[in-house]
């Protein structure tokens, strides 16, 4: 893709000198003249986006969160890390899809809690620390 968008503007830059000379008013060598087309260019070059923001990426940025278990579920990750390895979910990198794990198990609870189904947990105060 680098290669393609570098195209481009070589494309647009291929002038002579005698163009750049009616352009600038000055005579300029081809080592100048690559140089004084960079310098118009620029702006143009730091304009254009290297990877086009798509609308799902505004989207998912919005959706990130981060899961923080208390210090008595220290190996909670690695229980749904396992858990997803067993049941074949995997992300698109190759990696257990935890997420999808997590979002699986939570969602039923959290419409139970929602309800009043559950009781909410305690603050904390038993030598738990809540982040």
């Amino acid at each position: 893709m680098a290669n393609n968008r570098r195209d481009k503007f070589e494309r647009q830059t291929a002038v002579g000198t005698h163009t750049v000379a009616a352009l600038t008013g000055a005579t300029a060598t081809p080592g100048v003249m690559q140089a004084l087309i960079d310098q118009e260019l620029a702006g143009e070059r730091e304009q254009e986006r290297k990877h086009p923001r798509r609308p799902t990426e505004v989207r998912r940025r919005q959706r990130r969160l981060s899961l923080v278990f208390s210090v008595s579920n220290k190996d909670a990750v690695r229980r749904l890390r396992d858990l997803a390895t067993k049941w074949n979910i995997f992300a698109n990198n190759g990696a257990p899809n935890v997420s999808a794990v997590a979002e699986y198990l939570l969602m039923p609870r959290l419409e139970a809690a929602e309800r009043g189904e559950i009781e909410p947990p305690d603050s904390g105060e038993k030598d738990e620390m809540w982040f």
